[in-house]
């Protein structure tokens, strides 16, 4: 291990601009790994399978184990204080076998027969003793000499609020191990992230070599449970306990204290204590809640350092997604160089010895693994990471030389990431609202600069309900699915509080057709002419406004017997009821008649449409055989991943935004979920992992400046055809393009000119963008203002006429043309469907189809 460090020092002092690697990522499925002393690294299959593997040069490698038949499957893996590691094969539930291994050599211990479950765990202590406990209500023991016994079986009343008949075997939390400077053995049940389900240990117990002795209290404070047992020098012991505190325990008089911690609550769910030398690391982490601060970047834990009386925090904000119950245990490596510590969802920290701030290995270094759940040093100094199957899409492994590693490209100058509190909300200019703290401040990010207001009141970020932005720049605060409601006006700093949302909403009667909320988890509210009001609140109830009186229901009180939510928000149907949708059905309220079911209204869509609503197609012209993800933005273009790489498009164009081996987020291949566009022309990308889609990280990618600027000129010939002429101050290859009456935007052409046709009468808005060579569009487009003066009528029988043309893009043109004016369109088409041919019938019909299921207003004659 000396030369190990020797030369993992020599390798760390080699100079910070090697180039940055293409790893090489072995994608065996693995869920437990140790080390023995001679450097060979060990792991276990994941998925019931039946090979013990160990790591060759760049890959795992099956170990045959003589006297192992096909039918017994590793469970468990450690490695001894001896320097060998320790493997449990099971066949079942009753015959078992434990294997030793260093380097070339193996030993079989002991075979034996039992009831174990298949969630096993080995530990072995000072004395060589092989111990083996599980979830459930056994303890194994296997002596020096192969003896293999089991030594202790937990009653049913020494476990912790115990609620299965009498005789159950298993419990919810697995039992575990360790050994104090005693040599004296302390069982516990519970885990970093093993619920409270029932039942488990209560308590601890000590084996002192004789007998074993059941401890459900300790002198001094109460302490009933524990996530956290490991020794801390010769004579005491750290324990955690559950949603408590931290304790240290004198072994002698088993008298524990609570150790003072450096502010409030942060050591109430300790995860993981590393002793090491005279200092002691600790994981604290609350659960899926981030760290309040900005600094942690919306990840979760914390790393803090016990040394010389002192806690300090190394790292604030570790994991990207919270630890699970069958996570491996978190991976911790300390090296001359510095501390390697796992995380899960995200790549490991490396936090340098001496003054260094902490590194965090992520996609910036080529990093593209899901996890880092194991970590070890190899004896040619290569640092091996582990993605284990548990909880990782991208699971893998890789080993790199550490410097090369921490001295890799980092991000490119245009792209970043963000990890707020919550998603990201853009309010009519683009500006985006959120929360990255957990301080009392709103941020609002103006395209250049994050701006904080204070927050009204007590809405607590990380732990309050709802918030959105509505149509009029105002921030809504929800506090719980029925809590009060505060509207906060940031430009004048004022807010008002309502009591709850019913109250919030009518209150912006009579201007209330010009409201729109967007937000994070906010109730969808809709209003009528008449001042009625509808919505459906995050408990599940729908709320009705009569434009007097407030009603509300549960959907069993509407469908008797039902025990279903709502299909989705509530909404005013055709006949302008109040109305709900409920397992397929729909039903209105009439204060005449009350509830009724009615004919189906699909309304404002299902909760599964509205939260994995169907994937957009990529732009024609855009060869790709199943993107990953599709999303459009205001701007109208499109934004693309596929085989981890990023791509802007429109339709005939489709541009990959990173060069290929550039270090980018998407090389982990995540999704995008949505977009904003900043007024600078950043792009905000909600992106979110296919194993996690809990997590949910922004991507930004800046604006390359200069930004195309698009200015049009516009004239109208006495045909009413539209002459379009666009200029732009980009020098190299440019497109544009435009949209009427902010319809679809069209097609990209290189032409600086084109023609508008069989424009209706009226006043038109037309809208110009130009792009660039990145597809890069200008945020502000170009605007111009024209009126139409033709005879309608004939233009009308003129865009029927070209229902035959031969181009068939001019169909296309002619019955988007015919749909814009419909009252003078649908007769003469009519009309003209009894003498056409049927090719031309079948366009005709397709008007007259659009024209109905989508009848836009008409134009003035």
């Amino acid at each position: 291990m000396r030369s190990m460090q020797r030369l993992l020092i020599c390798t760390l002092c080699l100079a910070s601009s090697l180039a940055a690697q293409t790893w090489r990522v072995d994608s065996t499925r693995l869920n437990a790994l140790a080390q023995d002393s001679t450097g060979q690294v060990w792991g276990i299959g994941a998925f019931m399978s039946s090979s013990l593997y160990r790591w060759e040069g760049d890959k795992w490698v099956s170990v045959p184990v003589s006297g192992i038949s096909d039918n017994f499957r590793p469970y468990a893996l450690t490695a001894g204080p001896d320097g060998a590691v320790y493997c449990l094969w099971s066949a079942g539930y009753e015959a078992h076998i434990v294997t030793w291994h260093k380097g070339n050599d193996l030993k079989t211990l002991a075979q034996f027969s039992g009831d174990l479950s298949n969630s096993s765990y080995i530990f072995i202590d000072p004395n060589k003793n092989v111990w083996i406990t599980e979830r459930g209500i056994h303890i194994y023991r296997i002596t020096p000499e192969g003896k293999a016994e089991c030594v202790y079986t937990i009653e049913y009343d020494h476990r912790y609020e115990a609620n299965l008949p009498k005789g159950g075997r298993l419990n919810s939390n697995a039992v575990h191990a360790t050994a104090d400077g005693q040599g004296r053995i302390w069982f516990w049940s519970g885990g970093p992230a093993e619920g409270g389900g029932v039942p488990s240990l209560d308590g601890i117990l000590i084996y002192d070599g004789r007998k074993f002795d059941l401890h459900s209290e300790f002198p001094g404070p109460p302490i009933k449970r524990y996530f956290v047992m490991e020794p801390d020098g010769a004579d005491h012991m750290w324990l955690a306990g559950v949603a408590d505190h931290l304790y240290r325990i004198d072994i002698k008089t088993l008298i524990a204290e609570v150790v003072p911690q450096p502010g409030p609550h942060l050591f109430r769910s300790v995860q993981r204590i590393f002793p090491v030398g005279r200092a002691t690391y600790l994981v604290s982490a609350d659960g899926s809640i981030p760290v309040p601060e900005r600094s942690g970047e919306g990840r979760i834990g914390a790393l803090w350092r016990l040394q010389d009386g002192e806690w300090k925090r190394m790292v604030n904000g570790l994991d990207m997604r919270p630890e699970m119950g069958n996570d491996p245990p978190r991976p911790f490596l300390a090296t001359p160089a510095g501390i390697w510590i796992g995380a899960y969802g995200t790549g490991p920290w490396f936090i340098p010895a001496g003054s260094g701030e902490p590194v965090h290995i992520d996609w910036r270094y080529g990093y593209s693994l899901d996890g880092s759940e194991g970590l070890m040093i190899l004896a040619d100094a290569r640092l091996l990471l582990v993605a284990t199957t548990n909880g990782n899409e991208t699971y893998g492994s890789t080993a790199i030389v550490p410097p090369e590693l921490l001295a890799s490209s980092q991000s490119p100058a245009e792209v970043r990431t963000l990890n707020p509190l919550r998603v990201l909300v853009p309010d009519q200019h683009g500006h985006v609202w959120g929360f990255l703290s957990a301080d009392k401040v709103i941020s609002e990010w103006d395209g250049k600069a994050w701006i904080d207001h204070p927050l009204p009141g007590s809405f607590d970020p990380v732990r309050s309900g709802s918030f959105g932005v509505d149509s009029q720049d105002r921030i809504w605060l929800l506090t719980g699915c029925q809590g009060s409601v505060s509207i906060f006006y940031p430009r004048q700093g004022t807010s008002e509080t309502y009591f709850d949302f019913s109250a919030a909403l009518q209150a912006q009667l009579p201007s209330s057709a010009s409201i729109r909320i967007e937000g994070n988890r906010i109730p969808v509210p809709t209003f009528t002419p008449d001042g009625q009001i509808g919505y459906r609140d995050e408990c599940g109830q729908a709320h009705y406004f009569n434009g007097r009186t407030w009603q509300a229901w549960r959907p069993q009180d509407i469908d008797t017997g039902r025990h279903e939510g709502f299909d989705g928000p509530a909404f005013f149907d055709r006949a302008g009821n109040f109305a709900v949708d409920i397992a397929g059905s729909t039903w209105d309220f009439t204060q005449a008649e009350g509830w009724r079911i009615t004919s189906y209204e699909r309304g404002l869509g299902t909760d599964q449409e509205r939260r994995y609503p169907h994937a957009t197609p990529p732009p024609p012209g855009c060869d790709f055989n199943n993107p990953d993800s599709v999303v459009q933005d205001r701007l109208g273009t499109y934004w693309l991943t596929s085989r981890d790489q990023l791509y802007r498009a429109l339709p005939g164009l489709c541009v990959a935004q990173f060069s290929p081996g550039q270090r980018q987020p998407f090389v982990d291949s995540r999704t995008i979920r949505k977009v904003v566009i900043d007024p600078q022309g950043n792009a905000f990308l909600e992106t979110a992992f296919r194993a996690h889609p809990e997590i949910e990280e922004y991507v930004i990618v800046n604006a390359r400046p200069p930004l195309p600027k698009t200015t049009m000129q516009a004239s109208v010939e006495a045909s009413g055809i539209v002459k379009l002429h666009f200029e732009t101050q980009v020098k190299c290859k440019v497109w544009f393009t435009w949209r009427v009456d902010g319809g679809e935007w069209t097609h990209p052409t290189a032409s600086a000119d084109t023609t508008v046709n069989w424009l209706p009468n009226g006043k038109h808005r037309i809208e110009a963008a130009a792009l660039d060579e990145r597809l890069q569009i200008d945020p502000t487009p170009g605007v111009a203002e024209v009126e139409i003066h033709v005879d309608r009528r004939e233009q009308v029988l003129e865009l029927i006429k070209k229902l035959n043309d031969p181009d068939y893009s001019v169909r296309d043109a002619a019955v988007a043309a015919l749909v814009r004016q419909p009252a003078l369109a649908l007769p003469l088409l009519q009309s003209a469907r009894e003498k056409a041919d049927p090719d031309r019938r079948w366009w005709i019909d397709a008007a007259i189809q659009q024209i109905h299921v989508h009848p836009p207003k008409d134009r003035q004659p």
